[in-house]
């Protein structure tokens, strides 16, 4: 059964795919771009691997407290944070590779493409990089603490984002290759697959624009107060929800293809590569996927 929300929304209709609900609130969800696999977290320790299809392909338990969550995007290997300070990196199918004790408290996390290499944001600003071994690559400190981060995917560079004041993009040694001051709140930080534009979610200022030097290129312009972004591999049409609980597909000119408002809020958020599909989870449990033919 369609959610009542999906009858409500206006504009090129999408189809629901396919429905889940997990055993319990929904904390975290990552997405891998070239395998279309979703990973869930939810309140009762329990990590699932969910397929295209919308099958459950993995399931394991035991990971409380699992609010950080990366996956590369080749489904080569995931990460996930719980308790604050304990990483472990993870197989496919969900097993443990390694775990390790972070110093400070980890309030981000990402994977690069290929799963080569995990970073890890701490409350004490500073920023570790791990290699797939569990040695540490680098750790440097920025002026604010990183809440945002992504991996490039055309280059061994992240850049990461503070909460309000602060964009930067750093090599794997640590050294900065660029730093922007941005005037808005974040609520999100995308980069499409070609790694030309960097997609931050402004509280005040839509969904604004960057290159992958920093420079700014515009924006998107949403009613409501952005909160969770996500495009596809070309930013051919890019996803929008906002604080409000509404939720808009944008085409690459930043006009409307469709909108709805939801009737709760939304923890994941992630497209299809290509555009053909949408994934959204709710905080009560709920994922769909909807496409449009």
């Amino acid at each position: 059964m369609d959610p009542e929300w999906l009858s409500g929304s206006s504009g090129v209709a999408p189809q629901l795919a396919w429905s889940l609900k997990t055993e319990a609130d929904i904390l975290a969800t990552a997405y891998a771009r070239e395998t279309g696999f979703t990973y869930v977290t939810d309140e009762s320790g329990c990590l699932h691997a969910i397929d295209r299809k919308g099958e459950i392909a993995s399931v394991t338990r035991g990971y409380r407290d699992g609010d950080l969550l990366a996956w590369a995007d080749n489904g080569s290997s995931g990460v996930i944070i719980t308790e604050c300070e304990q990483i472990t990196r993870l197989s496919p199918k969900l097993k443990s590779v390694w775990s390790a004790t972070l110093p400070a408290e980890a309030i981000s996390v990402a994977i690069d493409p290929y799963g080569n290499h995990v970073a890890v944001g701490l409350s004490n600003r500073n920023t570790i990089i791990l290699n797939w071994k569990n040695k540490r690559a680098t750790e440097f400190e920025t002026m604010r603490p990183l809440y945002y981060l992504r991996f490039l995917t055309t280059e061994t560079q992240l850049i990461g984002a503070a909460n309000q004041g602060l964009m930067c993009c750093h090599d794997l040694t640590g050294e900065e290759l660029w730093r922007e001051q941005i005037t808005s709140n974040v609520g999100d930080l995308r980069i499409t697959g070609d790694a030309n534009t960097v997609l931050l979610a402004g509280f005040n200022h839509g969904v604004q624009m960057y290159d992958d030097e920093g420079t700014h290129r515009g924006s998107y312009m949403v009613e409501g107060t952005p909160k969770l972004v996500d495009c596809t591999f070309v930013a051919e049409n890019v996803a929008v929800t906002t604080v409000e609980r509404h939720l808009y597909w944008l085409d690459a000119d930043g006009e409307m293809r469709w909108a709805a408002e939801l009737d709760e809020e939304l923890i994941g958020l992630h497209c299809d590569a290509l555009g053909a599909g949408l994934i959204i989870a709710t905080q009560s449990g709920w994922l769909h996927r909807l496409e449009w033919r």
